[in-house]
């Protein structure tokens, strides 16, 4: 699928190949096509496009030839931020409720104490620590089903399609399910300690990277991604 827009400023799309190092064909019978024959870059775009009719084994993502994808601005993240935080704080409120008044709470003793009552939950110690782990497992979970599984399969979290957002790699292409695996936990580690530096970082890159932005060479970008192209029964694909 040849790249569309040869002037600057306007969207093409960048395909990558099915890998076969052998030089056995593709699924469609045209000879397959090494990722990395095409990821180095030409004048005027981030990628060399790919020869006509070459099978994606990637969703494609649209691409500004001549300036690359635009940074998101701060404003739209920290907009993003906030609803994806919400999003996540909603379940982790629901789980501490349930371990304090359905875990902890029973577990303390209460007895008469100068004409009134008295709580005694030193030795609550085990349905403090039964609570602490629901609070933690509702928390992975809620991270992994918010913003792993839709950053893997759609390039964004509810937040960043809601902005007007994508995460795409360096080469402007929507980025795999382990690389999106690392940045979330590097996200919620390398970047929120000490006082959310990685997350301020953003504030004086040039293109709004983030520590762990910088480290999965991911950037957060205007626009949202493409329904990705199926391999299969797609004639834009086949040719």
């Amino acid at each position: 699928m040849p790249a569309r827009g040869d002037q600057p400023g306007t969207v093409a799309s960048v395909a990558i190949p099915l890998d076969d190092p052998q030089g056995r064909t593709g699924r469609t019978g045209r000879p397959a096509v090494s990722s990395a024959a095409l990821a180095r870059p030409y004048a005027g775009g981030l990628a060399a496009p790919p020869p006509s009719g070459v099978v994606p084994d990637r969703p494609v993502l649209p691409l500004v030839t001549g300036a690359g994808p635009r940074p998101a601005p701060l404003g739209r993240r920290f907009r993003s931020a906030l609803m994806d935080a919400g999003l996540v704080a909603a379940p982790l409120l629901v789980a501490a409720l349930v371990g304090y008044f359905a875990i902890f709470r029973p577990a303390c003793r209460t007895y008469p104490f100068l004409g009134g009552t008295r709580t005694d939950c030193s030795e609550a110690g085990g349905a403090a620590a039964g609570a602490w782990v629901l609070v933690v497992v509702v928390l992975l979970a809620a991270v992994v089903a918010l913003e792993v599984l839709p950053l893997a399969r759609r390039g964004a979290t509810f937040g960043m399609q809601w902005s007007g957002l994508a995460l795409v790699d360096d080469g402007g292409r929507t980025v795999s399910w382990r690389r999106v695996a690392l940045r979330t936990l590097l996200r919620w580690t390398v970047s929120l300690e000490p006082l959310a530096m990685g997350f301020w970082w953003a504030a004086v890159d040039d293109r709004r990277l983030t520590f762990h932005d910088l480290i999965c060479r991911t950037v957060v970008v205007e626009g949202p991604p493409r329904t990705p192209l199926r391999t299969r029964g797609n004639p834009e694909v086949q040719g």
